[in-house]
């Protein structure tokens, strides 16, 4: 195969057809997926207090113990997460990777999703009273597969409104 030392034959091929070019050189080549992030979506929040007692009654140790509110919650988030993959027109595959953890196929789009609980403790000294915040939220993010772009511009813009829309709908749903 001999070198090009004449680019002037180069610059005559139109655009469309060095594209084309492109894609073929590039098809064994492993895509590069970008990654968008979207805010986390807070389901629920509320506070209890950290003054419990070792030695108090099991009751009394209930009412701090945050699992049976994080529980509801998650079963809330679950089903209404369920109900949003459901209304999601142009997906084409769902996985459920664990019990709180989907993977959404669109097209070229990717779409996480995980559902989390977690806690914030207040410690610092000018806080008088014992303060633990704790925090039910589904966190988003969506893999782009630059490989797999279509070349229709129309195309890739009405996928990345269906998934905007998504994340739209369901932060409606959770935050109700």
């Amino acid at each position: 195969m001999s070198s090009i030392t004449d680019f002037s034959e180069v610059v005559k091929v139109e655009r469309e057809e060095m594209k084309g070019i492109t894609a073929l050189l590039s098809e064994g080549k492993m895509s590069i997926p970008l990654k968008l992030a979207y805010d986390d979506i807070c389901v629920h929040e509320f506070y209890t207090g950290m003054d419990v007692v070792v030695g108090e009654n099991e009751e009394r140790r209930q009412l701090f113990n945050p699992r049976h509110i994080f529980d509801l919650v998650n079963d809330f988030a679950v089903k209404e997460i369920n109900s949003a993959i459901e209304r999601f027109e142009t997906k084409e595959v769902v996985s459920k990777l664990s019990e709180h953890s989907w993977q959404i196929k669109n097209g070229f789009v990717t779409v996480s999703l995980c559902l989390h609980s977690y806690t914030l403790y207040n410690q610092s000294t000018l806080v008088f009273e014992d303060i633990a915040t704790h925090r039910v939220a589904v966190s988003m993010v969506a893999y782009l597969d630059t490989k797999n772009v279509y070349r229709s511009e129309t195309h890739s813009e009405e996928v990345f409104k269906e998934v905007n829309q998504f994340y739209t709908d369901l932060k409606n749903s959770l935050t109700k």
